[in-house]
């Protein structure tokens, strides 16, 4: 799986004096690690299974050759496996730990049920399943492997928000969710779950924000991003404050998970991944023939503070965020990416 020059590189930098920088290991460990990445998660990467890229072995020989010296090479390949690469796999759990907690919790708190009640368990089904719609905020995440792996069917229509707040109506959808009817006779949708599979910085989702606090305002609604980066986190923690909608993310990632222009350069691993950022970010930009991305050396800018960027390590199997750090994500004629992101806008 991965080519001979990468074998040859680890087993040089092996018999070299410089150790990783991960604790207790060797670079022959980390490229094992690599390898058992590839067959779990990295093969998955759907961007490129794309004709236009080729495979991941040679991927990677060119990313590491974006940086001719091999202490850059050893910090991009001690990276690579440091990346939080969530799979299909890993969605699958992340849309059943989204049904069984932030959606039950809160389905069980607006319906005021009582834990003594004997039929908790069916009125719970029954709110859960007849009258909850759920709809993601953007195409980004696959509503239909939500419902198929949380056994939920019954509402024929299953829209994404971003492009409801450009064509819907209000009236319409209020209609719909009162009006709405299954095989069992009427059931009318009376509150509204929004799901998203990664929010970065908070500001993409916020063109949609004027439109869902419109709805929320007659609709009880509940906001649940699987991933949510500190600052996406801040800007829906904000939004929060109308009474009617509440944010309750699957994972919420820590400041110290980013990596930022804040970041301190102690000469820790994530100083020097930020140094490296920085120092190659002219190549990563490239051209600029795809400007204005890749926007910052830590990627999409911080909703909050626009100078530091997301400088998020998270890769999905379907896309990589432009929050994600772009050494990682942005090809241009003098970078190659290893998880080159599929841009919505081109």
């Amino acid at each position: 799986m991965i080519s001979p020059s990468i074998a040859d590189r680890v087993q040089k930098w092996d018999l070299s004096p410089t150790a990783p920088l991960t604790p207790l290991t060797t670079f022959g460990e980390i490229h094992k690690r690599i390898v058992f990445y590839y067959s779990t998660h990295y093969f998955q990467y759907l961007p490129t299974l794309s004709v236009l890229y080729p495979d991941f072995e040679t991927r990677l020989a060119n990313w590491l050759s974006n940086v001719p010296d091999d202490q850059n090479q050893r910090l991009l390949f001690e990276l690579l496996p440091r990346l939080a690469f969530f799979s299909r796999e890993d969605f699958e759990k992340l849309h059943q730990a989204a049904f069984d907690g932030p959606v039950a919790r809160w389905i069980f708190e607006s319906s005021r049920l009582s834990v003594s009640d004997p039929e908790l368990d069916k009125k719970l089904s029954e709110q859960a399943h007849r009258h909850t719609w759920y709809c993601p905020l953007s195409d980004s995440l696959r509503i239909n492997d939500f419902h198929n792996v949380n056994g939920i069917g019954g509402v024929d229509y299953r829209p994404d928000w971003r492009s409801l707040a450009r064509f819907g109506s209000e009236a319409a959808i209020l209609d719909f969710m009162k009006n709405h009817q299954d095989i069992q006779g009427p059931a009318p949708l009376t509150r509204l779950v929004i799901l998203e599979d990664f929010i970065g910085s908070g500001s993409q989702s916020s063109d949609t924000v004027r439109f869902i606090q419109r709805i929320s305002k007659k609709i009880p609604t509940l906001i649940v991003p699987l991933i949510v980066c500190p600052t996406g986190a801040q800007v829906w923690r904000a939004i929060e404050s109308f009474p009617e909608l509440t944010f309750s993310p699957v994972i919420e990632l820590k400041e110290s998970d980013m990596i930022t222009a804040g970041t301190a350069r102690d000469g820790s691993f994530a100083g020097r991944i930020a140094d490296l950022a920085e120092s190659t970010y002219a190549a990563v930009e490239g051209d600029r023939a795809a400007s204005p991305r890749p926007y910052s050396a830590f990627g999409f800018p911080g909703h909050v503070n626009i100078s530091l960027g997301t400088g998020s390590l998270v890769t999905l199997y379907s896309n990589t965020p432009a929050n994600t750090l772009p050494l990682v994500q942005h090809s241009s004629n003098s970078w190659n990416a290893i998880f080159p992101r599929s841009a919505r806008i081109r």
